[in-house]
């Protein structure tokens, strides 16, 4: 693995927290009905600064106004998402207490931990919001030009991924169990992982579509070497599949990787319509789009537990 020299990053350190300033972006007001009359919590099971919890606040900023009443934004992360989602299943059942989540809170965490102490059976859905294939990039300059040059080499071949328990770290696994020479190495927030491929901390890195990650490629800064879908995405149409690399061996079900808004399960009906009907319309909210890059994609409340229920069976 080669070292570069440190090069500044502050602009880095601050693309993600600062991302999250949408203005004029708001849904249609809900009609009817006595739900929402007050603040509504959004638990984010994931570090403040990461892709999720910067798309957290840009549907937050969204959805209340639409729904007429505050939308404040908790981060609870730590043990894979689980403590975030064991936060949200405290909270009463009435539509006051959300998460912004994902497929690996949900499904991996419960799953790879019986400690977590919840299953996917436990939540509500309240709609898929964005579908972000894990993405695996290496620097302009990388000697790597394609996946099996990263993955066939006889150096150690050192990834940053968001999670070990993450879709991103069961991909490296899945290809360490392989007997292929790579490493994994926990960063989670999209700035430090850019800041750790331009000093060269690591080699590659697996990272999700968004405005950063589309900006990188675009200015040639980073390249895709392949990406967990089952077909190329038409925003990336050079990047091919983990399956036409030959990679795909062993991974969930591609995509699997969902980013979506869920409650304790028992919403009173009028919540969940509410909620749901503000995630929906944000997401076809032109100006959000823009804001937070490809990949903003929704997916109705049954179609998202379909796509969990899929992704849990296939771990059994």
């Amino acid at each position: 693995m080669r070292k570069k020299p440190f090069l500044p990053a502050l602009a880095l350190g601050v693309i993600a927290v600062g991302a999250f300033t949408v203005t004029g972006c708001s849904a249609p007001a809900t009609s009817g009905g006595s739900f929402p009359t007050k603040k509504i919590t959004v638990i984010v099971p994931f570090a403040p600064g990461s892709g999720s919890d910067v798309s957290a606040r840009v549907f937050a900023s969204c959805m209340e106004d639409g729904l007429g009443q505050p939308l404040v934004v908790e981060n609870k992360e730590g043990a894979s998402g689980a403590l975030g989602m064991a936060q949200v299943l405290k909270a009463n059942a009435d539509g006051y207490t959300i998460t912004y989540s994902g497929t690996s809170p949900l499904v991996l965490a419960p799953h790879f931990s019986a400690s977590a102490g919840y299953s996917l059976e436990d939540f509500d859905m309240l709609g898929t919001v964005k579908v972000v294939p894990e993405t695996l990039m290496v620097p302009a300059d990388s000697p790597y030009k394609t996946l099996n040059d990263l993955l066939s080499s006889k150096e150690p071949v050192v990834v940053a991924v968001p999670g070990e328990q993450a879709g991103s770290g069961l991909i490296v696994n899945a290809w360490r169990a392989q007997g292929l020479n790579v490493q994994t190495l926990v960063q989670p927030a999209i700035g430090e992982q850019k800041r750790g491929l331009d000093v060269g901390d690591y080699d590659a890195a697996i990272m999700y579509p968004g405005k950063e990650t589309e900006g990188w490629i675009a200015s040639g800064e980073l390249r895709g070497l392949g990406i967990h879908s089952d077909e190329r995405v038409s925003y990336w149409p050079n990047i091919p599949t983990f399956k036409e690399a030959g990679f795909a061996e062993g991974l969930l079900p591609a995509p699997s990787n969902f980013s979506l808004f869920a409650a304790p399960a028992g919403l009173p009906s009028a919540a969940v319509s509410a909620l749901s009907d503000a995630v929906e319309s944000c997401t076809s909210n032109e100006e959000l789009r823009k804001s937070l890059g490809n990949g903003t994609e929704w997916m109705s409340p049954e179609e998202t537990k379909a796509a969990l229920t899929g992704i849990k069976d296939f771990l059994k």
